[in-house]
């Protein structure tokens, strides 16, 4: 097995943990949201559904599409910008929906609800600067010169 191999199939069981890792989260968010109401918050649940269903299949294509990049050119920046964008956002909700939780459906039935808001506030930043390389990056995952 060559270097690129050996790269291609590291990038590969990152990719996948990567993956687990949404997975994961996306099955705590619908716990948290459905306990908190955040996930039932919108008027009729044609709504909540739409919301609901849209909300997954974005990230999820973003992070498919950020799958497909590592898997194949694991050096490209791109990619894994777009694999840590929908996990940094679903983490935010997660974190969101853990502050919801301690602090205002049942307060200080949760440890550290202060500082999960707190984090949740700052996450959502965090996954939307992450948009800013992505510019500079494209096409090829690297700065410009």
């Amino acid at each position: 097995m060559n270097h690129a191999d050996r790269e291609r199939a590291i990038a590969l069981r990152v990719a996948i943990g990567l993956v687990a890792v949404f997975v994961a989260l996306w099955i705590v968010r619908l716990f948290l949201g459905f306990a908190t109401g955040s996930l039932t918050d919108q008027p009729g649940w044609v709504l909540d559904l739409v919301y609901g269903v849209g909300t997954i299949a974005f990230s999820a294509l973003i992070l498919l599409v950020g799958w497909a990049i590592v898997t194949r050119q694991p050096r490209n920046a791109i990619g894994w910008l777009l694999m840590l964008i929908p996990i940094l956002g679903i983490f935010a909700f997660v974190v969101g929906d853990y502050a919801t939780q301690a602090l205002v459906t049942h307060t200080g039935s949760l440890p550290f609800g202060r500082v999960a808001a707190w984090f949740d506030r700052w996450l959502i930043v965090a996954a939307l600067a992450i948009f800013i390389p992505l510019f500079l990056l494209f096409p090829d995952g690297k700065l410009p010169s």
